[in-house]
């Protein structure tokens, strides 16, 4: 999830949070394609609707409509149809783990802690602040004991809730 975040972090940096948004959520068509490929599940006129409906939807949500909201860019697009990509791939890996019986906690427990080395590696060494210079202080809390459990239970909370 970790990776679907930062690519659309990225996607918004470059195509503006509508384009964004829209290319995000391809992961619904990119989900039906995959799992008509990887488990031969059927592709009906029913699920290309759906999933053709829920992008016309999204569009409308997030303004994408509006031509002076787009920022094409060739990088940009490819970042955001990525985003959609590995949202998909969550929700593939997910439907595989339920057919395999895998413990849901257990799944969700590595995936999230995939998701944060994921995260620690891409804040140290990718992420930049506003001067364009390299930020250091990823773990600003420093030495502030009640940040840092209050920083937890913000992600532990709303995880598990």
């Amino acid at each position: 999830m970790s990776v679907f975040n930062a690519l659309w972090t990225t996607s918004v940096a470059f195509n503006g949070a509508a384009v964004a948004t829209v290319l995000a959520y391809s992961s619904a068509a990119f989900t039906a394609v995959i799992g008509w490929r990887l488990f031969s599940e059927s592709l009906g006129v029913i699920k290309i609707l759906a999933v053709v409906l829920s992008i016309v939807g999204c569009i409308l949500v997030s303004g994408a409509y509006d031509m002076n909201n787009w920022q094409i860019n060739p990088i940009g697009i490819l970042i955001g149809l990525s985003s959609g990509l590995a949202f998909a791939s969550y929700n593939i890996m997910g439907r595989a783990a339920s057919i395999r019986n895998i413990n849901s906690w257990q799944a969700v427990l590595f995936s999230f802690v995939f998701a944060t080395f994921f995260l620690l590696i891409y804040n140290i060494l990718f992420v930049y602040d506003s001067a364009n210079v390299m930020a250091p202080d990823v773990f600003w809390l420093g030495d502030k004991f009640w940040g840092w459990i209050i920083l937890i239970i913000l992600a532990i909370g709303p995880t598990i809730g």
